[in-house]
């Protein structure tokens, strides 16, 4: 019995120390050239390896460096895949029957560039049955079954390359740290990976999937996808642009950005010409950024959002601006490619002041409350083409809102310089109740609501109206995306202030209409939140010469006679603006036949030429 266990003894010694010595001596890069061979046969690609080894101790371990593989028709300036390292520690007893299981696979300095006309899959002629010739090479590539239990990878990436999309589309993710269970290439495995995209090194992905293979059939596809995002570490302004969509990042949005963004999807196409049809749903939660024309950050956004065969549907987004609300929905068709988005915006109770440019010393600025209905198309997503293309109707309501330092009353009167010393005057003769309207440093309006249309990057408006304590003002006119404003209106001042204006300044009788308000033609311009009043200077003048020559020609023709009675004549002049202006007492003055027929005259002068 003592001789059996010696000689057992002696055995196991004599098979350490061979195992021992054939690690030693063993070189696997003269099998090196069979090896790539064969995998060059099972994936149709050129393979090139820098060089193999092989460890026994403490288990069995094959090691493989500088992996590179390519298309047959690219240079090695092109490559597909390549690797720093490859390290598998590999189960001894099925490679006996010619499979490669393998307790964990480790990979250094991995890199994928996947190329929609070039992926790594194996032809789907590749069959388990395949025959397999039984030298060293073919064992150590296996019959096409390869199990594992994890695959782990570190300091690697991925690049996307669309060389033929209009689009740019290239893109490259970092795999901070990889871990694959369960590996067959005809069986599912569980993924659950960190990633860094856009990050600028840092890590702000985290993905868990299934992944299908799908070698026979050469569609591979992944199930259960969740992925999820950390916007604090992404650089959206790169990721736009990886997708045709770098002007848009540039010129409205700004650097701060916030929130989660989980992505999921039951099935997604590995195929990159299929897998913008996937689909999947969007949700984002305590989402911030800022909107570069504004400059203004939306705080508390949330999204939830779905992709379906490439249209994006946005059910619910929310969130917070300038002090209120703002909530959208729709969809966008085409999302890659033609981009026709049809949405619904509202806003409620927005701060106007903080939307707009802070004024300079000295000039207006604009304070208020916004809200806002609209419906909106636009055809294309990009910079310039998606200003040009918007379309949208909807309705403006404005609640405390004040145009600080300007009084628009005051600064119309003073523009009649044909009057020296009008706004003097007023304020001079004026009752005090009247004065301090035109003293007052701001113009305060009154709640209002506004239809409005959008075309051709203007918002336009028609037969709007305006109105403050003191005026009111009736228009037309548009509001540019870039904030240039034209308005071309008429003033009107209420009948009592009206009066209280002609007592004090006679000549503004000429601007009363037939309702007893002074009114007249003024153009609101300028580029917001800077605005300039102009009245129309040649309507006054007008007015002002006719009612000057009436009075010289009733002068010249007046009968030294006494009045006779007042008669009525149509030529008064129905339906004119102008009146008679009072006599020294104050009384309205009667109007004789021969005054009748000249103001008719003036009143032919005065009228627009058709």
């Amino acid at each position: 019995m003592r001789k059996v266990f010696i000689a057992l003894i002696s055995l196991v010694l004599l098979a350490t120390i061979g195992v021992f010595v054939f690690a030693l001596t063993f070189d696997a890069n003269k099998y090196k050239g069979a090896l790539v061979k064969k995998i060059e046969a099972a994936i149709d690609k050129d393979v090139r390896i820098g060089s193999i080894s092989l460890n026994v101790i403490p288990e069995l371990a094959f090691r493989l460096n500088g992996l590179a593989i390519k298309d047959k028709d690219k240079g090695w300036d092109n490559v597909i895949l390549s690797a720093g390292s490859i390290e598998a520690n590999v189960k001894l007893m099925p490679l006996l029957k010619k499979d490669i299981e393998i307790e964990s696979l480790r990979l250094r300095g991995l890199e994928i560039v996947v190329d929609k006309n070039s992926l790594v899959t194996l032809p789907s002629q590749a069959k388990e049955s395949q025959p397999v010739t039984t030298n060293t090479g073919a064992a150590a590539v296996g019959a096409l079954k390869f199990l594992a239990k994890s695959i782990s990878v570190e300091d690697s990436s991925i690049r996307y390359l669309d060389r033929d999309s209009r689009l740019p589309m290239d893109f490259r993710v970092d795999i901070v740290e990889a871990l694959v269970r369960n590996v067959s290439l005809y069986g599912p495995a569980g993924i659950e990976a960190r990633l860094s995209a856009f990050g600028n090194g840092a890590e702000n992905i985290k993905i868990t999937a299934t992944i299908y293979p799908e070698v026979n059939l050469g569609k591979p596809y992944i199930k259960n996808l969740a992925l999820t995002v950390n916007l604090d570490k992404l650089d959206l302004k790169d990721a736009l642009g990886v997708f045709g969509q770098g002007d848009v990042a540039h010129q409205y949005i700004g650097d701060n950005m916030a929130g989660k963004l989980t992505v999921r999807a039951p099935r997604l196409e590995l195929d990159p010409e299929r897998i913008r049809d996937s689909a999947a749903t969007f949700s984002l939660s305590n989402g911030m950024i800022t909107i570069l024309p504004i400059k203004q950050t939306l705080k508390s956004i949330g999204l939830e959002a779905e992709l379906r065969a490439g249209d994006a549907v946005i059910q619910k987004l929310t969130g917070l601006l300038g002090g209120g609300s703002f909530s959208a929905k729709g969809a966008i068709k085409g999302i890659m490619s033609s981009q026709l988005a049809d949405v619904d915006i509202e806003l409620n109770d927005i701060n106007m002041a903080k939307l707009l440019p802070v004024s300079a010393p000295g000039r207006p600025g604009f304070e208020g409350a916004l809200s806002l209905t609209m419906s909106s198309s636009i055809k294309g997503l990009a910079g310039q083409n998606m200003l040009g293309t918007l379309a949208a109707d909807g309705t403006v309501d404005l609640s405390r809102a004040v145009l600080k330092d300007m009084n628009i009353l005051t600064l119309a009167l003073d523009k009649l310089n044909m009057l020296p010393g009008l706004v003097a005057k007023l304020k001079e003769k004026l009752p005090e109740n009247y004065k301090e309207l035109l003293r007052q440093k701001d113009t305060v309006f009154k709640p209002m609501r506004l239809n409005f249309t959008i075309r051709d990057g203007r918002v336009l408006f028609k037969d709007a109206r305006v109105e403050s304590d003191v005026f009111y003002l009736m228009g037309s006119g548009y509001l540019g995306l870039n904030r240039d404003l034209a308005i071309h209106s008429n003033i009107f001042i209420p009948k009592d202030l009206s009066e209280a204006f002609i007592g004090a300044v006679r000549e503004l009788t000429y601007l009363k209409n037939a309702q007893g308000m002074i009114t007249m033609p003024v153009d609101i311009g300028g580029k917001l939140p800077g605005i300039s009043v102009r009245p129309d200077l040649d309507y006054v003048i007008q007015k002002l010469a006719v009612s000057k020559g009436q009075e010289l020609l009733e002068s010249i023709f007046r009968k030294s006679e006494p009045d006779q009675p007042e008669q009525s004549s149509q030529a008064q002049g129905e339906g004119s603006d102008a009146q008679p202006p009072p006599d020294e007492s104050g009384q309205q003055k009667k109007i004789k036949p021969e005054e009748a027929i000249i103001k008719t005259i003036f009143d032919i002068i005065s009228s627009p030429k058709e």
